[in-house]
Protein backbone atom coordinates (compact mmCIF):
# COMPACT_ATOMS: atom_id res chain seq x y z
CA UNK A 1 0.00 0.00 0.00
CA UNK A 2 3.05 1.94 0.60
CA UNK A 3 6.52 2.48 0.36
CA UNK A 4 8.95 4.42 2.23
CA UNK A 5 12.44 5.54 0.78
CA UNK A 6 14.90 6.85 2.99
CA UNK A 7 18.32 8.00 1.16
CA UNK A 8 22.13 9.34 3.21
CA UNK A 9 24.86 10.56 0.88
CA UNK A 10 27.64 11.38 3.44
CA UNK A 11 31.25 12.85 2.95
CA UNK A 12 33.84 13.24 5.13
CA UNK A 13 37.29 14.15 5.97
CA UNK A 14 39.61 13.83 9.15
CA UNK A 15 43.29 15.02 9.66
CA UNK A 16 44.78 14.19 13.47
CA UNK A 17 48.49 14.74 14.60
CA UNK A 18 50.66 15.60 17.29
CA UNK A 19 51.35 19.50 18.43
CA UNK A 20 54.45 19.11 20.46
CA UNK A 21 55.04 19.60 23.97
CA UNK A 22 54.09 22.75 25.89
CA UNK A 23 52.25 23.88 28.76
CA UNK A 24 53.98 20.77 30.94
CA UNK A 25 51.92 18.86 28.49
CA UNK A 26 51.86 16.88 25.32
CA UNK A 27 49.17 17.93 22.57
CA UNK A 28 47.64 16.24 19.62
CA UNK A 29 44.71 17.50 17.74
CA UNK A 30 42.37 16.34 15.12
CA UNK A 31 40.22 18.40 12.52
CA UNK A 32 37.33 17.41 10.53
CA UNK A 33 34.42 18.40 8.17
CA UNK A 34 31.47 16.79 6.92
CA UNK A 35 28.26 16.84 3.96
CA UNK A 36 25.53 15.09 4.12
CA UNK A 37 22.18 15.22 2.36
CA UNK A 38 19.40 12.99 3.58
CA UNK A 39 16.05 12.29 1.27
CA UNK A 40 13.09 10.84 2.85
CA UNK A 41 10.17 10.34 0.63
CA UNK A 42 6.82 7.99 1.53
CA UNK A 43 4.66 7.55 -1.85
CA UNK A 44 0.91 5.79 -1.02
CA UNK A 45 -1.15 3.09 -3.37
CA UNK A 46 -3.79 5.64 -5.38
CA UNK A 47 -6.00 3.43 -4.27
CA UNK A 48 -5.18 4.46 -0.72
CA UNK A 49 -5.48 7.62 -1.46
CA UNK A 50 -8.44 7.97 -2.83
CA UNK A 51 -9.50 6.00 0.14
CA UNK A 52 -10.68 2.64 -1.66
CA UNK A 53 -9.72 0.74 1.58
CA UNK A 54 -11.74 0.62 4.61
CA UNK A 55 -10.15 2.12 7.77
CA UNK A 56 -7.17 3.25 5.80
CA UNK A 57 -6.28 6.63 4.19
CA UNK A 58 -2.66 6.72 2.46
CA UNK A 59 -1.05 10.23 1.66
CA UNK A 60 2.31 11.42 0.00
CA UNK A 61 4.91 13.19 1.70
CA UNK A 62 8.76 13.93 2.07
CA UNK A 63 11.92 15.93 2.60
CA UNK A 64 15.19 16.75 2.21
CA UNK A 65 17.81 18.36 4.56
CA UNK A 66 21.78 18.90 3.98
CA UNK A 67 23.85 18.98 6.71
CA UNK A 68 27.59 20.77 6.45
CA UNK A 69 29.91 20.50 9.91
CA UNK A 70 33.57 21.60 10.98
CA UNK A 71 34.77 19.81 14.21
CA UNK A 72 37.96 20.22 15.81
CA UNK A 73 39.54 18.47 19.12
CA UNK A 74 42.38 19.49 21.38
CA UNK A 75 43.87 16.60 23.87
CA UNK A 76 46.38 17.20 26.66
CA UNK A 77 48.33 14.54 28.31
CA UNK A 78 49.88 15.50 31.57
CA UNK A 79 52.39 12.87 32.42
CA UNK A 80 50.45 9.61 32.35
CA UNK A 81 48.18 10.34 34.86
CA UNK A 82 46.00 13.49 33.79
CA UNK A 83 44.24 14.05 30.24
CA UNK A 84 42.26 17.13 28.94
CA UNK A 85 39.82 17.40 25.94
CA UNK A 86 38.64 20.17 24.49
CA UNK A 87 36.35 19.71 21.56
CA UNK A 88 34.11 22.44 19.06
CA UNK A 89 31.62 21.40 16.51
CA UNK A 90 29.71 23.32 14.11
CA UNK A 91 26.52 22.13 12.02
CA UNK A 92 24.83 24.10 9.17
CA UNK A 93 21.41 22.77 8.60
CA UNK A 94 19.46 23.50 6.10
CA UNK A 95 16.38 23.50 7.54
CA UNK A 96 17.15 24.41 11.51
CA UNK A 97 20.09 26.99 11.32
CA UNK A 98 23.31 26.61 12.83
CA UNK A 99 24.66 25.29 16.33
CA UNK A 100 27.97 25.23 17.57
CA UNK A 101 28.59 22.88 20.16
CA UNK A 102 31.60 22.70 22.85
CA UNK A 103 32.92 19.71 25.49
CA UNK A 104 35.46 19.72 28.06
CA UNK A 105 36.52 16.54 29.80
CA UNK A 106 39.08 15.71 31.93
CA UNK A 107 40.77 11.91 32.85
CA UNK A 108 43.17 11.08 36.04
CA UNK A 109 44.43 8.19 36.84
CA UNK A 110 46.16 8.32 39.83
CA UNK A 111 46.57 4.47 40.26
CA UNK A 112 46.37 1.59 37.52
CA UNK A 113 42.99 0.00 39.26
CA UNK A 114 41.28 3.67 39.35
CA UNK A 115 40.35 6.09 36.90
CA UNK A 116 38.24 8.98 37.17
CA UNK A 117 36.27 10.77 34.27
CA UNK A 118 34.37 14.01 34.06
CA UNK A 119 33.05 16.12 31.11
CA UNK A 120 30.68 18.98 30.59
CA UNK A 121 29.17 20.25 27.21
CA UNK A 122 26.14 21.09 24.86
CA UNK A 123 24.03 19.18 22.57
CA UNK A 124 21.69 19.71 20.05
CA UNK A 125 19.28 17.42 17.70
CA UNK A 126 17.40 18.51 15.51
CA UNK A 127 13.73 16.52 14.64
CA UNK A 128 14.16 13.31 11.85
CA UNK A 129 12.68 14.04 8.39
CA UNK A 130 9.85 12.14 9.09
CA UNK A 131 8.63 13.66 12.39
CA UNK A 132 8.94 16.73 9.94
CA UNK A 133 7.87 16.02 6.97
CA UNK A 134 5.88 13.09 7.54
CA UNK A 135 2.23 12.67 5.96
CA UNK A 136 -0.86 13.46 7.69
CA UNK A 137 -2.71 9.89 8.15
CA UNK A 138 -6.46 9.13 9.64
CA UNK A 139 -7.28 5.63 10.39
CA UNK A 140 -9.62 3.50 12.45
CA UNK A 141 -8.79 1.30 15.32
CA UNK A 142 -11.70 -1.35 16.04
CA UNK A 143 -12.85 -4.09 18.51
CA UNK A 144 -12.01 -1.17 21.62
CA UNK A 145 -13.35 -1.51 24.59
CA UNK A 146 -14.33 1.06 27.29
CA UNK A 147 -13.89 -0.74 30.84
CA UNK A 148 -15.15 2.48 32.96
CA UNK A 149 -17.88 3.69 30.85
CA UNK A 150 -19.28 0.36 30.75
CA UNK A 151 -18.86 0.15 34.66
CA UNK A 152 -20.78 3.34 34.98
CA UNK A 153 -23.87 1.86 33.00
CA UNK A 154 -24.11 -0.75 35.29
CA UNK A 155 -22.14 -3.68 33.16
CA UNK A 156 -23.97 -6.71 31.75
CA UNK A 157 -25.78 -6.29 28.42
CA UNK A 158 -25.36 -2.20 28.08
CA UNK A 159 -24.01 -0.55 25.10
CA UNK A 160 -21.54 1.28 26.54
CA UNK A 161 -20.04 -2.23 26.95
CA UNK A 162 -19.79 -3.55 23.15
CA UNK A 163 -16.85 -2.59 21.08
CA UNK A 164 -16.25 0.21 19.24
CA UNK A 165 -14.33 1.76 16.24
CA UNK A 166 -12.68 4.99 17.26
CA UNK A 167 -11.01 7.16 14.39
CA UNK A 168 -7.96 8.22 14.56
CA UNK A 169 -5.26 10.94 12.75
CA UNK A 170 -1.52 10.74 12.46
CA UNK A 171 0.50 13.94 11.31
CA UNK A 172 4.08 15.50 11.92
CA UNK A 173 3.88 18.73 13.73
CA UNK A 174 5.20 21.90 11.31
CA UNK A 175 6.61 24.10 14.49
CA UNK A 176 8.41 21.37 15.97
CA UNK A 177 11.77 22.68 17.06
CA UNK A 178 14.99 21.12 17.97
CA UNK A 179 15.86 20.10 20.94
CA UNK A 180 18.96 21.54 22.89
CA UNK A 181 20.69 20.58 25.97
CA UNK A 182 23.15 20.86 28.18
CA UNK A 183 24.96 18.32 29.67
CA UNK A 184 27.12 17.22 32.58
CA UNK A 185 28.69 13.83 33.15
CA UNK A 186 31.11 12.28 35.74
CA UNK A 187 32.21 8.50 36.04
CA UNK A 188 34.32 6.22 37.61
CA UNK A 189 35.81 2.91 36.57
CA UNK A 190 37.71 0.22 38.99
CA UNK A 191 39.56 -2.38 37.80
CA UNK A 192 40.21 -4.41 41.09
CA UNK A 193 42.30 -7.11 39.38
CA UNK A 194 42.83 -7.55 35.86
CA UNK A 195 40.07 -8.30 33.03
CA UNK A 196 37.51 -7.41 36.25
CA UNK A 197 36.32 -3.78 36.28
CA UNK A 198 33.06 -1.81 37.43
Amino acid sequence: VSRDRYIVNWLSAISNGSLGNFAGATWSTAIGISAANFEYRENSDDRAVATEFIGLVGADAGGERQLYSVFTEFSGMFGNKFETKFALRFDQYSDFGNTLNPKLAFRYQQVRSLTLRTSAGTGFNAPSLQQAYGPQLEFFLNNLNDPRGCALAGGGNHPNCDPIAVSGQRQTNPDLQEETSINFNFGAVWEPVKRLNF
